[in-house]
């Protein structure tokens, strides 16, 4: 899990940007990414991450201020945000009337969003920093970060335990039977880390060396963080994206790479 700045533009949108594309983006505790997409075709035309930054918003802000990508109109406004100030409720037992007594699980209530998951039958409460939020377009609509992982881990199998990695940051996911059992995210800047969290949660979870592993994010096949997960599971793979279509740009860069950022022009 290096630390990393990437841009890459497509030519021909570098050349003549064109209005009315589909901006994501992802923020997380360790940085931010986004993505320009038309929205004629899904082909992404600008892709940018940063891991590691100076303060989040800071660099937020310089980003909106700097970035010429980013003065253009978009037909919409989609991120992520990656935070622990998170709540998870089922669906059949959240009252909107409870609100407040929701909100007393959770620091800094006034900044609190609901988000419904229709496939997961569950609602999420979650923060979202006022100073973030001001600096987005007005039209931003947020998903937490579960949203665009649940759409990456969602591939058809009876069960999978998806593994995000950023650059200081892992994410775990575990899906059996099409529910979610386990999501969090915690600090990894090295293998070490990496080897304890793992084992951690493979101890609380039970599970088992024939559990399909989906790997996606700052990895690759034969690095330290897949040859740990293959020290511990059987079927260990990069997950592909599942919105991607392929032009120069992504021919650029290992297709897994912006797989949860992608995920989020599915979220709904």
């Amino acid at each position: 899990m290096e630390k990393n700045s990437l841009l890459l533009a497509d030519s021909s949108f570098t050349s003549q940007p064109s209005q009315g594309c589909h901006l994501l983006m992802q923020v997380t505790e360790d940085g931010f990414s986004y993505a320009i997409i038309n929205q004629d075709d899904n082909t992404p035309k600008v892709l940018f991450s940063v891991q590691q930054p100076g303060p989040l918003n800071h660099e937020i802000s310089q980003a909106f201020s700097n970035d010429h990508f980013l003065s253009l109109k978009f037909a919409s406004v989609k991120v992520a945000v990656q935070t622990s100030n998170v709540l998870f409720l089922p669906e059949d037992l959240y009252e909107e009337k409870q609100t407040d007594n929701y909100h007393s699980f959770v620091d800094r209530p006034d900044e609190i969003t609901k988000h419904r998951h229709a496939d997961l039958k569950m609602v999420t409460l979650f923060g979202i920093n006022p100073e973030l939020k001001n600096l987005l377009p007005a039209q931003t609509i947020f998903f937490p970060i579960l949203s665009p992982l649940w759409i990456c881990a969602n591939q058809g199998l009876s069960s999978c335990f998806l593994v995000d990695f950023g650059s200081n940051l892992v994410t775990f996911l575990y899906q059996k039977d099409g529910k979610l059992i386990f999501q969090n995210s915690f600090a990894a800047s090295n293998i070490e880390e990496f080897n304890y969290f793992l084992l951690l949660v493979k101890q609380q979870l039970s599970l088992e060396e024939t559990t399909p592993i989906l790997m996606q994010g700052l990895v690759e096949n034969g690095d330290d963080y897949a040859n740990c997960l293959q020290k511990y599971f059987l079927d260990v793979k990069i997950n592909l994206p599942k919105t991607l279509s392929y032009n120069e740009l992504t021919a650029q860069m290992p297709q897994h790479y912006f797989n949860s950022l992608l995920a989020i022009l599915l979220c709904e």
